[in-house]
Parts: structure tokens; C-alpha cells; sequence
């Protein structure tokens, strides 16, 4: 058990008639209150949120001397991951996009969580992408970020069908767009403009095994 997840569960034993309490004014599952306590999950400034508004004492959860306070007013800001949904995998190729909104899966990163995601590279049809992309690897991107010629984007163009691809705008045809791949051999997807939805990526996350 790590440091945090024991005093999270003293801070639990000591404001809370049972952890299952503990876990309902924290807004979470008792069994994704159960990770973080045993250390198979660090909290996320989301969490640290309401463990702050609970009346604990971050300082004090994060110092390994319990008797020194760090008195840093940064230390709940700057020093504090946020967590992300994983959304989903995604084909580089075209195929289905696996949609895992309901499952319970984060990723910590330390962008706004407000405003970006995280879709994960089919093992099967995520070669296209090859070599700066491999199956298994994660990429985070953005709500609102412009794309622009040339960017890493995930784009969907059905209730199906999507991939992460190469943002190509066809100068002589500005109601076509071209999604083109890493991999010379793979030829572009050429769809209308106004039927794909495009995020630009921002982040790779390199989680394939080599």
C-alpha cells in the first residue's frame, strides 16, 4: 500500500462511518475508491478537489513527515496531474471505433481535462500510422484546438467509421479533404469536408511494446 492510499484511508477511518460513505461524498465507486486506497491508482486533481472540499489537508497527503507542512498554495495547482477518459480505440486504418465511455479506465496527464480526451490505436488497423504511430499507443487530443495542413488528427466521418490520420486540405476543391497516412504505401481517404468531424491530436503516448 502506498503512502497516499494509508492516509487516505486514515482520513477515510476518521471523518466517515465506512469507506462505502467515504466513497459517496467523494462521488466515486467504492471499488475505484478501493484503488486508490491500496496505490493501484493515483488521484488526479479532479479527486484531489474533493478531498480538499472534504476537509483534507493535501499537504499533509502528499508530505511523507506527518508533522511538516509544505505551505506551497502551488502545490494543489501545478504539482497536481489531472485524470482523462479513455474514449475509445480508434483505427489508424479504416474500421470500427470501440467506444469505452462506460468503462471505468483514466489516464493521468498534466493537460485540462475539460477539454481533451484520449482514444487508444487498434491493434488491428493501426498500421498505417507506422512507424510514428504504433497499435496499442494512446493519443490525446483536443476539443477545441484548431487543426491546421498537416496536423495529427482523429477524424470520424460516419457513426462508425473513423481513424487518427494526417490533416490534408485539397486547395483545389475546398469541399474535399484528404486524410493521408505516415505509411507512403497507404493511400489517402478522400471525404467530404462537411461530413467529417476532426480533433487535433496533441499528445502520442507511446504504449506499444517494442
Amino acid at each position: 500500500m502506498s503512502q497516499i492510499g494509508q492516509k487516505l484511508r486514515e482520513f477515510g477511518n476518521e471523518n466517515f462511518a465506512s469507506l462505502k460513505e467515504f466513497a459517496r461524498a467523494l462521488g466515486v465507486h467504492p471499488s475505484n475508491l478501493q484503488a486508490y486506497l491500496n496505490g493501484q491508482r493515483e488521484p488526479g486533481t479532479p479527486f484531489l478537489r474533493k478531498l480538499r472540499a472534504l476537509g483534507c489537508n493535501l499537504d499533509w497527503l502528499f508530505n511523507e513527515d506527518d508533522n511538516v507542512l509544505i505551505n506551497d498554495p502551488e502545490i494543489n495547482t501545478f504539482s497536481v496531474k489531472n485524470e482523462y477518459p479513455v474514449h475509445g480505440i480508434i483505427p489508424a486504418g479504416k474500421g470500427e471505433v470501440v467506444d469505452l465511455t462506460e468503462w471505468i479506465e483514466t489516464e493521468v496527464l498534466d493537460y485540462d481535462p475539460s477539454d481533451h480526451a484520449i482514444l487508444i490505436i487498434d491493434e488491428e488497423f493501426g498500421y498505417s500510422m507506422s512507424p510514428v504511430i504504433q497499435p496499442g499507443d494512446q493519443v490525446l487530443y483536443s476539443y477545441s484546438s484548431k487543426v491546421l495542413e498537416g496536423d495529427p488528427v482523429v477524424a470520424r466521418w460516419d457513426k462508425t467509421k473513423g481513424a487518427m490520420k494526417i490533416c490534408n486540405y485539397i486547395e483545389h476543391d475546398p469541399s474535399l479533404i484528404a486524410l493521408s497516412s505516415s505509411n507512403i504505401a497507404v493511400p489517402p481517404i478522400i471525404l467530404k469536408r462537411n461530413k467529417v468531424i476532426m480533433y487535433k491530436v496533441v499528445l502520442i503516448i507511446k504504449k506499444s511494446k517494442r
